[in-house]
Parts: structure tokens; sequence; C-alpha cells
């Protein structure tokens, strides 16, 4: 039964699974967090930057609805720390990855302490 639900044959094209992916990521996303596609092993993965990957956070896993898969792929969230997308987008073979853009600051008081006193600062 399993060989029968997991045919190879009914898998669409890993481009497609990337789009598919990435569209819905996109949707849930959208300026929250990095988040990067890739595939391995038959599976299509989410990868989405957390504060703490470690933690009992499900904050995005309903990004699939709870389906196992989708287009003949298995479908993984796999949450990593803050940085891990873009500093191994290349050793880790993402094939798309999407960066939200962090605003530079507007003026030199944006780096000053909230007090002004730099002395104060540990």
């Amino acid at each position: 039964m399993a060989n029968i639900y997991w045919n190879k044959d009914q898998k669409v094209s890993e481009k497609d699974i990337q789009e598919h992916v990435m569209a819905i990521a996109e949707k849930a996303l959208h300026g929250k967090t990095n988040f990067g596609f890739r595939t391995s092993d038959g599976d299509a993965e989410l990868w989405i930057e957390t504060a703490s990957p470690r933690s009992g956070d499900t904050t995005y896993w309903h990004i699939f609805d709870g389906c196992p898969k989708a287009l003949g792929w298995r479908l993984m969230i796999i949450k990593c720390p803050l940085g891990y997308i873009e500093a191994f987008e290349k050793s880790r073979g993402f094939a798309e990855i999407r960066l939200i853009e962090i605003p530079a600051p507007t003026s030199q008081d944006d780096w000053a302490p909230p007090d002004g006193d730099w002395d104060k600062i540990d």
C-alpha cells in the first residue's frame, strides 16, 4: 500500500514543487522571517529561520495545512537558527531563498542607546 501512495510516477518536477511550496511560504511568511527551499531524497523541504529552533514552537506548522504530501512529494518544515539559510545557502543546496529586508537606520540617533550614554553599555 505504501508503494502506491508514494508512487514516483505521480511526482511533478522539482521546479514545479519548488514553485508550489515557495508560493505557499511567501503567502504565510512574507516579511516575517527568512526561508528557503530545497529537495533531498524525495522530500520537498521548507527551511524557516526562527529565534529558537529547538523550542516546541509550532507557529509555522499550519503552512501546509497538516498535509504530509503535495504533488507527489513529501513535505517537510525544518526550523533553523537565524542567519543559517544565508550562511549555508550554497553548501546546503538551497534551490531558492527569500530574505527579509531590515530597514537601515535613518539617522545616527537610531544607533544610540536609549538614554544616549554609550559608557553605560556593557
